[in-house]
């Protein structure tokens, strides 16, 4: 999997040869574009819905409103540059998530980890590979929750510039906004995080009481989690950090250096499921 904000994404084969043979209804540049961009669309929406489903469905929608505009590309702007603003529009302007409406606030956030804790039961939940996954799923579901405490344009900039490194300069070409822009945005989004991980997170600040093992039961019971699915926890699952190498952004601060560290450590779902869904509209 290549990282498609990195540069030389189109080395193999130049970028307008590629998107002129799918305008021309090239079946297999088609397929090329949106192999390679669908995961991290998919991935995007993710953390824009905090649903699985959710982000199918946009990722779908985003892809499908790609091929119908295809025609439209006049190679302007780089073709990535074009089908992200078709992106962001589209994560920005959704119709809201069930989790989103859960998580409308970090005060609503941090009642829900207050009300949820086991009281004496972290040993117990740690003492078995099963539990530990669980925990590890809670840890991802958690963070996510924390996401989708900022409004939709400080969630996508976080996600663009802290998680998947985006530069500043293509951050701002994609939300249509200066780079200076961007830079403010993403650090206004950051000091959010960063003050609520402090204050209540204690894989940030080992003095906080919130701790992941306490959370399992409240978790299921709200089908955050399920022992049932190895989406999040199975060791063969990707993680961003295998996708992002570096970042065009200089996190000296610890505390800022451990909170990217586990948003690296969440999951890189590898999605391929749109292409066989949109072949009848080709």
């Amino acid at each position: 999997m290549r990282n498609i904000f990195a540069d030389g994404i189109f080395s193999n084969t130049p970028e307008h040869e590629l998107v002129e043979k799918a305008q021309s209804g090239n079946f297999d540049a088609i397929k090329e574009l949106v192999s390679m961009h669908e995961s991290w669309i998919f991935n995007i929406s993710l953390r824009m819905t905090g649903n699985t489903q959710d982000a199918e469905d946009a990722t779908q929608e985003i892809l499908i409103k790609m091929l119908t505009k295809l025609s439209t590309f006049e190679s302007k702007s780089s073709f990535r540059t074009w089908l992200y603003r078709i992106a962001t529009n589209h994560v920005l302007n959704m119709k809201r998530s069930q989790r989103e409406n859960f998580f409308l606030s970090f005060e609503k956030h941090k009642n829900f980890i207050s009300e949820s804790d086991g009281i004496g039961e972290k040993d117990r939940y740690s003492s078995s590979p099963d539990e530990a996954m669980l925990v590890d799923a809670i840890k991802v579901q958690c963070t996510m929750g924390m996401l989708l405490c900022l409004d939709r344009r400080q969630r996508l900039i976080f996600i663009l510039g802290f998680i998947f490194g985006v530069s500043s300069k293509t951050g701002g070409e994609m939300l249509e906004i200066s780079q200076d822009s961007f830079k403010q945005e993403l650090h206004r989004a950051r000091t959010q995080l960063k003050n609520y991980m402090n204050e209540n997170c204690s894989l940030i600040n080992k003095s906080n009481s919130c701790s992941c093992e306490r959370k399992k039961k409240k978790a299921m019971d709200l089908g955050l989690v399920d022992r049932n699915t190895n989406l999040f926890n199975d060791s063969h699952v990707a993680k961003v950090k295998d996708f992002v190498k570096k970042s065009p952004y200089l996190f000296e601060k610890k505390s800022i250096k451990k909170i990217r560290e586990q948003f690296l450590r969440s999951p890189f779902i590898e999605s391929n499921s749109v292409v066989e869904k949109i072949k009848g509209l080709i």
